[in-house]
């Protein structure tokens, strides 16, 4: 069986070749950075293509994006440490969170650190919010995930919490 457009392969294919050969040729090898140059282009996410930046070395430098995470949420307090929120912060180069205490009585804060967002460490060093006053934890040690604990300083006198989370790369 003979395939349908041999004919006009066996037909052209010498024309091209030719071609090829007066035009000096097909040159098949490796590029080298003497002799070549690649122009490597990235997307900015609005469909503009923009050439990627090279270092003096021609090492790529890469930025991030300008991330900012931030979330918000209300608690009350227990006679118990309870966790809020779990926040993943692997990504992150700096977090904080600013714990307000909007009810009537004291409360306890402190931060818990976890690997793997199972199993928590918690430093045991925590901080009283007094009512109507605003208390930061800042980032102490690194893991990959990171909450807040909270409880009533006394039994019984419960109070609510305002935990606001702020991290940015």
């Amino acid at each position: 069986m003979s395939f349908p457009y041999s004919s006009y392969i066996a037909r052209f294919v010498p024309q091209i070749v030719q071609t090829i050969k007066a035009l000096g040729g097909i040159e098949i090898r490796d590029l080298t950075a003497a002799r070549d140059s690649v122009l490597a282009y990235g997307q900015d996410g609005t469909g503009t293509n923009h050439p990627l930046r090279t270092d003096a070395s021609g090492r790529l430098e890469v930025g991030t994006a300008g991330i900012f995470r931030e979330d918000a949420e209300a608690v009350t307090t227990t006679n118990a440490w309870l966790p809020a929120t779990t926040h993943f912060v692997g990504d992150l180069a700096s977090y904080s969170f600013f714990v307000t205490n909007t009810g009537a009585n004291t409360g306890a804060i402190d931060l818990e650190y976890s690997g793997d967002g199972v199993h928590w460490v918690n430093p045991g060093s925590f901080d009283n919010v007094n009512p109507g006053s605003t208390a930061l934890l800042e980032q102490e040690l690194y893991a990959k995930y990171v909450r807040v604990l909270y409880k009533s300083t006394l039994i019984d006198l419960h109070t609510t919490l305002v935990i606001t989370f702020n991290g940015r790369a």
